[in-house]
Protein backbone atom coordinates (compact mmCIF):
# COMPACT_ATOMS: atom_id res chain seq x y z
CA UNK A 1 0.00 0.00 0.00
CA UNK A 2 1.35 3.11 -1.09
CA UNK A 3 1.80 6.24 1.49
CA UNK A 4 -0.85 8.29 -0.42
CA UNK A 5 -3.76 5.68 0.11
CA UNK A 6 -2.59 5.10 4.06
CA UNK A 7 -3.62 8.41 4.07
CA UNK A 8 -6.82 7.94 2.31
CA UNK A 9 -7.99 5.14 4.10
CA UNK A 10 -8.19 7.14 7.55
CA UNK A 11 -11.03 8.59 9.02
CA UNK A 12 -13.01 11.68 7.50
CA UNK A 13 -14.66 13.82 9.79
CA UNK A 14 -11.63 15.88 11.61
CA UNK A 15 -14.08 17.49 14.14
CA UNK A 16 -17.28 19.07 14.51
CA UNK A 17 -17.31 22.73 13.93
CA UNK A 18 -21.04 22.75 15.10
CA UNK A 19 -21.21 21.19 18.45
CA UNK A 20 -24.09 23.55 19.62
CA UNK A 21 -26.18 22.43 16.41
CA UNK A 22 -25.19 18.56 16.53
CA UNK A 23 -26.58 18.74 20.40
CA UNK A 24 -30.04 20.35 19.13
CA UNK A 25 -30.13 17.22 16.57
CA UNK A 26 -29.35 14.82 19.85
CA UNK A 27 -31.90 16.30 21.65
CA UNK A 28 -35.29 14.80 22.60
CA UNK A 29 -38.56 17.45 21.62
CA UNK A 30 -40.68 15.82 24.95
CA UNK A 31 -37.83 16.24 27.87
CA UNK A 32 -35.30 18.30 25.94
CA UNK A 33 -32.52 16.21 26.61
CA UNK A 34 -30.46 14.05 25.20
CA UNK A 35 -31.84 10.79 23.46
CA UNK A 36 -30.36 7.91 24.65
CA UNK A 37 -31.15 4.75 23.33
CA UNK A 38 -33.37 2.92 22.19
CA UNK A 39 -34.22 5.71 19.69
CA UNK A 40 -37.17 5.71 18.37
CA UNK A 41 -38.64 7.46 15.22
CA UNK A 42 -42.22 9.32 13.82
CA UNK A 43 -43.06 8.22 10.21
CA UNK A 44 -41.97 11.62 9.60
CA UNK A 45 -38.16 10.96 10.87
CA UNK A 46 -38.12 12.96 13.95
CA UNK A 47 -36.46 11.75 17.03
CA UNK A 48 -37.70 10.85 20.25
CA UNK A 49 -35.87 9.03 23.28
CA UNK A 50 -37.61 5.62 24.35
CA UNK A 51 -38.73 6.84 27.65
CA UNK A 52 -40.81 9.53 26.50
CA UNK A 53 -41.45 7.71 23.63
CA UNK A 54 -43.67 5.06 26.45
CA UNK A 55 -46.14 8.01 27.34
CA UNK A 56 -47.10 8.92 23.23
CA UNK A 57 -49.11 7.92 21.03
CA UNK A 58 -48.04 10.60 18.31
CA UNK A 59 -44.99 13.36 17.91
CA UNK A 60 -45.09 15.95 19.52
CA UNK A 61 -43.39 17.94 16.31
CA UNK A 62 -45.81 17.12 13.59
CA UNK A 63 -48.47 15.05 15.18
CA UNK A 64 -47.59 11.42 13.20
CA UNK A 65 -47.55 8.04 14.74
CA UNK A 66 -44.37 5.86 15.12
CA UNK A 67 -43.27 3.48 12.86
CA UNK A 68 -41.87 1.00 16.12
CA UNK A 69 -38.23 1.29 14.43
CA UNK A 70 -34.91 2.20 15.82
CA UNK A 71 -32.97 4.94 14.48
CA UNK A 72 -29.55 3.10 14.32
CA UNK A 73 -27.31 5.98 13.09
CA UNK A 74 -28.44 8.05 16.01
CA UNK A 75 -27.69 5.31 18.50
CA UNK A 76 -24.37 4.74 17.35
CA UNK A 77 -23.77 8.56 16.38
CA UNK A 78 -24.33 8.88 20.07
CA UNK A 79 -22.56 6.47 20.96
CA UNK A 80 -18.92 8.03 20.02
CA UNK A 81 -19.96 11.46 21.82
CA UNK A 82 -19.48 12.73 25.57
CA UNK A 83 -22.48 14.60 26.76
CA UNK A 84 -23.03 16.30 30.23
CA UNK A 85 -25.28 14.08 32.65
CA UNK A 86 -29.31 15.19 32.07
CA UNK A 87 -29.08 15.96 36.06
CA UNK A 88 -26.32 18.29 35.69
CA UNK A 89 -28.94 20.68 37.18
CA UNK A 90 -29.33 18.85 40.73
CA UNK A 91 -25.42 18.98 40.75
CA UNK A 92 -24.17 16.46 38.88
CA UNK A 93 -20.75 16.98 36.76
CA UNK A 94 -20.21 13.91 34.76
CA UNK A 95 -19.86 13.67 31.38
CA UNK A 96 -19.37 10.37 29.69
CA UNK A 97 -19.86 8.91 25.96
CA UNK A 98 -23.18 8.46 24.93
CA UNK A 99 -22.15 4.47 25.33
CA UNK A 100 -21.78 4.64 28.78
CA UNK A 101 -25.29 6.97 29.68
CA UNK A 102 -27.82 4.76 30.26
CA UNK A 103 -25.87 3.07 33.09
CA UNK A 104 -24.66 6.30 34.59
CA UNK A 105 -28.58 7.08 34.97
CA UNK A 106 -28.62 4.22 36.76
CA UNK A 107 -25.96 4.98 39.05
CA UNK A 108 -26.25 8.87 39.18
CA UNK A 109 -25.92 10.04 43.12
CA UNK A 110 -28.28 12.98 41.89
CA UNK A 111 -30.76 11.02 40.00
Amino acid sequence: MSSREEEDSGPIVVSMIDEEGISKLLECPVCYEIIYAPVLGCLSGHNICGICRQNLQECPICRKGYSGVRNLFAEQFLERCVVKCRYRGCGCREEVSGQDLTYHYTVCDYR
